[in-house]
């Protein structure tokens, strides 16, 4: 085996010292990644927006403030899965697939 340290220097390499070889499966998006990350921390976010905003029902509440941070977390979360599924379409990561070495 050869190894190529940019175009100009070659060495050989013993095979064993190879502990591993991994082939290129090509790249891939982390929509799904994206989508779960980013519902999470719009989830977080919804959560947090509606405890610091408090309970200023004056009156008629149609509903209450437990209900009021779960459609806040709802919302949000659905808000963070899109932008979280957008950011990982644009971010594509190399699929590495680890191959058996010859004995």
């Amino acid at each position: 085996m050869v190894w190529s340290e940019g175009e100009s220097l070659l060495r050989p390499i013993t095979s064993d010292k190879i502990e591993k070889v991994e082939i290129s499966r090509g790249k891939r998006s982390k929509v799904g990644m994206g989508a779960l990350i980013g519902f999470a921390a719009g989830a977080v976010g919804g959560l947090v927006v509606a405890v610091a905003d408090g309970d200023n029902c004056n009156g008629f509440c149609p509903v209450d403030q437990t209900a009021e941070a779960g459609i806040a977390a709802l919302v949000f979360g659905v808000v963070g899965t899109a932008v979280g599924a957008a950011v990982g379409f644009a971010t594509r990561g190399e699929h590495w697939e680890v191959a058996a070495l010859p004995q």
